[in-house]
């Protein structure tokens, strides 16, 4: 993450998405895998 953040500044809001929250990602175009295949999860 430090070398990340030397290229540009960010901050992570949500590191983990339960099963409802990763669904919702998906079906918004916002995850391209289901639950619990994300790296999120």
């Amino acid at each position: 993450m430090d070398e990340a953040i030397q290229v540009m500044d960010f901050t992570i809001v949500c590191g983990f998405r339960n099963k409802r929250a990763q669904e919702k990602a998906f079906d918004e175009g916002k995850s391209e895998k289901h639950w619990p295949n994300s790296k999120h999860n």
